[in-house]
């Protein structure tokens, strides 16, 4: 598997990394790890891919907010939506760590939730190669227990289950960002 490193970078390229949950913008992880780091955030769509919300069955201490898996599947009609964002060349570096810090990914370890992989995704300008998080081989059998998000869209999950917009306005309230 190929991970990204700030050292392979060269002047031409930059750290694109495609979200759909708590990284969205105006999402409370955007908020904490992304605002006023990225040089661009453009509507998205990774095909072969399906999402779950986490339920009970993955809480986290210190969150009580709801968040996503998306494992990639061979179904070319099963998508995600989301964000490509761009991040600043100044702050990749961090940003990477913050975001493989957050997925609980390490490169190479088979304890990890989350594993870090390049896709395709479809933009408005066509498809672009970035990097996104994916439920790990470990996991992907018990995402089948969880609440299935059929359409693949965070945001509109939210909005039928929680009759709220985003997660941020609940974690304000909770005094969690």
């Amino acid at each position: 598997m190929k991970y990204w490193h700030v050292h392979e970078e060269s002047e031409n390229e930059r750290l694109q990394v495609f979200v759909y949950g708590t990284l969205l913008p105006g999402e409370v992880n955007y908020e904490l790890l992304l605002r006023g780091r990225t040089r661009g955030e453009e509507p998205a769509t990774l095909r072969g891919a399906r999402m779950w919300a986490n339920g009970d069955r993955f809480a986290l201490t210190g969150r009580s907010w709801p968040f996503p898996f998306v494992a990639l599947t061979e179904d070319q009609h099963s998508a995600v939506t989301g964000c490509m964002i761009t991040v600043d060349k100044t702050h990749a570096a961090e940003v990477l760590l913050r975001l493989d810090e957050l997925e609980t990914f390490t490169p190479g370890s088979s304890t990890n939730r989350y594993e870090r992989v390049l896709v395709s995704v479809n933009t408005s300008g066509g498809a672009m190669q970035c990097w996104t998080y994916v439920a790990a081989d470990r996991i992907r059998a018990e995402l089948d227990q969880l609440p299935a998000i059929s359409h693949g869209d965070w945001l509109r999950y939210l909005r039928e289950v929680t009759g709220e917009q985003s997660v941020t306005k609940r974690a304000d309230e909770l005094g969690e960002k």
